[in-house]
């Protein structure tokens, strides 16, 4: 079996990780997450809620986030392929504003970890299954998110690859860029 590691650590907090893997005539195994390996390698999350999302080719979603008691998330793409994208919104950080992004298929073996101050948003190149962990308990009062498109964020979504139009829902539509957001009065995150 594989050994889990980091592979790439751009932002402060965020964590691509190769998780443990073993193959053989039967098929494969894949060991997304163990709290202990994970405390190994400096990522302390103990998960309490699991997701499973299905995204058709040209889905956007995002840039989400809670307010209050944020969630950090650890991402693995199960089929398809997605574009990730994670943006510090933490006001008291030096990195506040900055993203980074990662391509992510079900043939990578790989989880995506990251932490609550970042708002979180995906782009799903085909159609994809993903699976979500998520510390913390998700409070609709709290959700909150950056338009995908901020001007200011520049984010280069690779949406020139796909055939279609990106299909978005009209909530993600309505979200404030970063500098409506901080202008509303809520720059004071609590993640």
């Amino acid at each position: 079996m594989s050994k889990l590691s980091i592979e790439s650590k751009e932002l402060s907090g965020v964590v691509l990780i190769n998780t443990f893997f073993v193959e053989d005539a039967r098929g494969n195994t894949v060991k997304n997450f163990e709290h202990l390996s994970y405390l190994d390698i400096g990522v302390d999350f103990i998960p309490t809620e699991s997701l499973v999302i299905r995204s058709n080719q040209g889905t956007l979603r995002g840039l989400h986030f809670q307010r209050k008691n944020s969630q950090s998330r650890l991402i693995t793409c199960l089929q398809g392929e997605i574009f990730v994208v994670a943006v510090n919104v933490c006001a008291n950080s030096c990195q506040y504003g900055q993203y980074t992004t990662v391509r992510m298929s079900s043939e990578m073996k790989k989880a995506l970890y990251v932490p609550g101050k970042y708002a979180l948003g995906t782009l799903a190149m085909e159609s994809s299954l993903i699976h979500c962990l998520c510390d913390g308990h998700f409070c609709a009062e709290e959700a909150s998110g950056i338009r995908w498109d901020d001007e200011d964020l520049c984010i280069k979504w690779p949406l020139d690859e796909l055939n279609i139009l990106p299909v978005i829902s009209n909530k993600d539509l309505a979200l404030p860029s970063l500098k409506e957001f901080e202008q509303w009065g809520m720059k004071k995150y609590e993640g």
